[in-house]
This record gives C-alpha cells, sequence and structure tokens, in this order.
C-alpha cells in the first residue's frame, strides 16, 4: 500500500501503472499482478488502507475534548496528512484526481463513498459529544458536518483545480469567524 500511495503520488492516477507501483515495492512485480488484478482493483484497497490509517489517529484523539478533536479533524482536511513521506498538499492532490474517476469508475466511487461516511460520521460524533459536554450549542448535527466538511473541501479543491490561492487559509478564517462563534457555547480568548 505504501508503494500504491507513493507511486499515485509521484505520478498522478493517468499515469499510474502497476509497473510504476512494483518500482516503489521492494518485493517482485509478480507479487503486486497476483494480489490485484488492476490499477483500480489496487487503488481501491489504498483508499480502504487509507481510511484504516485515518481511524488510528482519530482513534488516537478520543481522549482529547471535543473542541480538540474537531479542531485536529479541521486541521487534517485542511493541510493534508503526511504519509509515508509523502506531504499533505500530494495527498490531496491524489485524492482530487480519484474523485475526479470517481463517476465513471463503480468501485472507485462506492470506496470513496464509504470513506467520506465515515468522515461524516465522525464528525457528527465530534459534535454530539461536544453538545453532550456543554463545549457546543445544541446544533443540527448533519447540517453542521456537512457545512464544515464541504467549505474545507471545495476551498481545497479551489487551490488544487484552479490554483486559488489562500483558498484554505481563507475559509478557515471565515469558519473561526462566523461558524465557530455559533458552535462554541463559550468562546474564550484561548479559544
Amino acid at each position: 500500500m505504501r508503494a500504491t500511495y507513493t507511486a499515485l503520488c509521484e505520478h498522478g492516477y493517468a499515469d499510474l501503472t502497476l509497473r510504476k507501483i512494483a518500482a516503489d515495492f521492494e518485493k517482485s512485480r509478480g507479487l503486486v499482478h497476483y494480489h490485484y488484478d488492476s490499477k483500480d482493483h489496487l487503488i481501491v484497497a489504498l483508499l480502504e488502507y487509507l481510511s484504516d490509517r485515518f481511524s488510528d489517529r482519530i482513534q488516537a484523539t478520543a481522549d482529547e475534548s471535543p473542541s480538540d478533536r474537531l479542531d485536529t479533524l479541521i486541521e487534517w482536511l485542511a493541510v493534508g496528512p503526511s504519509l509515508d513521506g509523502v506531504d499533505g498538499e500530494a495527498y490531496h492532490m491524489a485524492i482530487f484526481e480519484l474523485r475526479a474517476q470517481a463517476p465513471y469508475n463503480e468501485a472507485l466511487r462506492s470506496r470513496l463513498q464509504e470513506n467520506f461516511s465515515f468522515l461524516k460520521t465522525t464528525c457528527e460524533e465530534i459534535i454530539r459529544d461536544g453538545i453532550r459536554q456543554g463545549q457546543f450549542r445544541p446544533v443540527d448535527v448533519e447540517m453542521t458536518t456537512i457545512l464544515l466538511l464541504s467549505a474545507v473541501a471545495n476551498a481545497r479543491d479551489l487551490e488544487l483545480a484552479l490554483g486559488e490561492e489562500n483558498a484554505i487559509e481563507t475559509v478557515l478564517a471565515a469558519l473561526d469567524h462566523f461558524i465557530f462563534p455559533q458552535l462554541y457555547a463559550t468562546l474564550g480568548s484561548d479559544s
């Protein structure tokens, strides 16, 4: 999975081949072909692997306050993870390319939907925990989740696809200015 991830981030989806993946793999190319029939089959497995890694990172924050967990989640979505020596921007570009293929590839779309469903459920759970603990005001959890996730994802896509500099920075500032004051029960000087 690491070799697939590195090759995807380096070459992009369109230029990715099993041969290029095998070049980053310490074992034989035949082993890649033995386990995966096609590039798309391998990419779907990669998305499951990335989702599992994300789940592990989320579990590592379980003891933090809901506000800290939400901040961490938003930061991960905005900046991207640094995985296997690949920076967040390369990660986001790779995922952006895969999303562009999803309308034409049912297996890819299904896996991306599963990953988004996990992300959405995670964000909803964090907000519900915050409401129960009195850190967040009672809000429409689904609506707030979709707003947060969509704002960050669309800003990131504007930067990637259109080169709109500072879109992420602007959206994060807007969330701080317009959304979080409505969500947080109290905003102290350290918020």
